[in-house]
């Protein structure tokens, strides 16, 4: 039976606030038998409510041929808007993500994204 591949993503030492605009910091590391075929590390955004979801995405760095077992540090910018914000009808999350193909096997971590580092109540 093969080992299925670990994926750990570190955001800024452990931080999950942040400004608008600004850069979001961290490290993406692996271990697999094999190379995957492909690795992304993603800024984005989705927005859920009971009867649909929107996604949007801030910024992407692919890692260049990764090797079987590795780690990349990445920097990714936030946009200005929208912030993160919790609603009755609807809530937007933003998340740091790293795909891993094939498989698709991912990681994530859901940061603030707002005004002071704070989520909006609407």
């Amino acid at each position: 039976m093969k080992a299925e591949p670990t994926l750990t993503l570190i955001v800024d030492a452990g931080r999950t606030s942040f400004e608008p605009g600004e850069t979001v910091k961290g490290t993406v590391s692996w271990a697999a038998a094999e190379a995957p075929s492909s690795l992304e590390v993603r800024l984005f955004w989705f927005a859920r409510s009971k009867a649909s979801e929107h996604v949007g995405v801030a910024d992407v760095m692919a890692v260049r041929s990764p090797q079987p077992i590795g780690g990349e540090s990445f920097a990714l910018k936030s946009a200005d808007a929208p912030y993160s914000f919790v609603g009755e009808l609807i809530t937007l999350t933003w998340a740091v993500e790293a795909v891993f193909e094939p498989g698709r096997h991912a990681a994530r971590i859901e940061i603030v994204v707002g005004p002071r580092g704070r989520v909006m109540e609407i």
